[in-house]
């Protein structure tokens, strides 16, 4: 426009305010960022309306003095967001667009935001589950941790775990990066079955199929032949996070307390005999969280009450390797003539949580139903977790590694036994010392306390309450302790906190 024979330039409103676009070169976020966060918040607020015509990229980047590879990366940014729409050799328009959803971390007050969207139907009480997740925290360092079951990670021979690796990676006839066998990588199984020979389970490639840990193997148990109602037999104390899966699959508990020689059969025969079991769950071997072992008798006992019954059991044994004194007793399953025990194994316990790798032995039409229902949700388990395990068995690392734990636990256990009859008044506890595993039962001869891991924590040491191993989280007046995250000074210090802890109870 010309007044007064001078030009002035006008500019419209839209364009004004692009030219007011800044830049800070000493900010941490890009200019990438700037420059979109400023032109969302104009086309948000109205100063941009839907429709308007953006300059190209060349003009906007003089206007605001960057090169015009950024202003494409602008642009494309706010086509991918729908602030803008365009095509090849066209105009870019500002577009009409709903309301954004803001990112969480914009939101000053998510609480108004709550909604039934994502109310599960799974019954599971999440309180408890958040507390257990919350309980894979590492303790803090002044606080000694004997509450969680995790084998210590100090007994590892990290140079012997990276040959391993290293050799995996050059086998050239393996393909690490391809899905492995649904039942698992075969020359894993393979091994896998070698080993269980000395615990005399003698079984074909058709009878195991390997999985991401026990928790996964009693999923799929219930997920192939469990239906809603379905009874199932534990032992009480027994299992912690068995209790959320019975849960989710709608079966019904029939507990059975544990004695000094294992489940109580005189309670079993009693508590159950008009009941149609579906499942036994047991832990034959260093029970958990009890570190009982059940006698050769009452294994008989076992199978042959099952058999009358009619039912599967389900033989956890995740502690069976570590015998630390006495005579082991042979597993169920290699006693098993009518094919009934479904055999759960770990590398968890042993070795390391962190591989996520077990496997079940059990009849050949059971795995083939398991394998159908493993393949259908994750089609096979990590390869590379499984290559390596194969390798480190097959080279007999693996039996090396279980004598040095073998040794080292023999110890350690002996230590835990005398620390605690040393440390702790004899007349406030009843336990029994365990011939093998990591655990120790301990019942406390006082009064009920509520929140009696707090109690603990108040004298430097982390354990796990009793309550925590009972279906319905009675108040028992019950500790368990583990030993398996600990060295010889760790644990006799921690049981030492344990017993001034115990003494200043009422």
């Amino acid at each position: 426009m010309i007044v007064n024979n001078q030009l002035f330039i006008i500019f419209s409103q839209p364009i004004f305010d692009l030219m007011l676009l800044s830049i800070n070169k000493n900010s941490n976020e890009t200019i990438v960022n700037q420059l979109l966060r400023q032109i969302e918040g104009l086309i948000d607020n109205g100063s941009l309306n839907p429709g308007y015509r953006m300059p190209s990229t060349r003009e906007l980047a003089e206007l605001v003095g960057v090169n015009r590879t950024t202003m494409i990366h602008v642009y494309d940014e706010l086509w991918a967001r729908g602030y803008v729409e365009s095509t090849p050799g066209s105009y870019t328009y500002v577009r009409k667009r709903k309301t954004a959803v803001i990112p969480e971390s914009h939101i000053e007050n998510t609480d108004n935001l709550k909604t039934d969207l994502f109310h599960s139907n799974v019954d599971i009480n999440l309180a408890d589950i958040d507390k257990y997740i919350e309980g894979m925290n590492k303790t803090e360092n002044e606080i000694i941790d004997m509450a969680h079951l995790v084998p210590d990670s100090r007994l590892l021979d990290k140079k012997m775990i990276g040959n391993c690796l290293r050799d995996i990676v050059s086998l050239a006839d393996a393909d690490l990066f391809d899905y492995a066998h649904p039942r698992g990588f075969a020359p894993l199984r393979l091994e896998i079955l070698k080993h269980m020979k000395l615990h005399n389970i003698y079984a074909d490639d058709n009878n195991i199929i390997i999985t991401n840990g026990s928790q996964q193997s009693i999923q799929l148990i219930f997920q192939a032949f469990s239906k809603p109602g379905d009874k199932i037999v534990i032992e009480a104390p027994g299992y912690s996070m068995l209790f959320p899966l019975i849960k989710i699959f709608r079966l019904e508990v029939i507990e059975i307390p544990v004695t000094e020689r294992g489940m109580d059969f005189k309670s079993l025969r009693k508590i159950a005999a008009k009941h149609e079991i579906r499942f036994i769950y047991t832990m034959p071997t260093y029970q958990n969280p009890s570190g009982i072992s059940m006698p050769q008798a009452e294994r008989e006992e076992l199978l042959n009450y099952a058999e009358s019954k009619n039912c599967i059991i389900i033989e956890d044994s995740i502690e069976e390797e570590l015998k630390y004194f006495g005579k082991a007793h042979l597993p169920l399953r290699s006693m098993d003539i009518s094919d009934r025990v479904i055999y759960l194994g770990t590398f968890s316990k042993v070795l390391a949580p962190g591989l996520r790798t077990g496997w079940i032995i059990a009849n050949k039409e059971c795995v083939r139903n398991l394998t159908a229902i493993k393949t259908v949700f994750e089609i096979s388990s990590g390869s590379l977790n499984q290559f390596f395990l194969y390798r480190f068995l097959q080279s007999g690392l693996y039996e090396l590694h279980l004598r040095k734990m073998m040794r080292a636990f023999r110890k350690r256990m002996n230590i835990a036994i005398s620390s605690i009859r040393r440390h702790i008044p004899a007349e406030r506890i009843s336990w029994s010392a365990p011939s093998g595993g990591f655990l120790i039962w301990i019942k406390l001869l006082t009064k009920p306390i509520e929140n009696i891991e707090d109690h603990f924590i108040k004298y430097g040491v982390n354990i796990s309450a009793g309550r925590n191993y009972f279906s319905n989280q009675q108040s028992n007046n019950y500790i368990r302790i583990s030993i398996s995250n600990g060295n010889e000074k760790e644990i006799e210090e921690g049981i030492a906190r344990i017993g001034q802890a115990i003494k200043n109870l009422n």
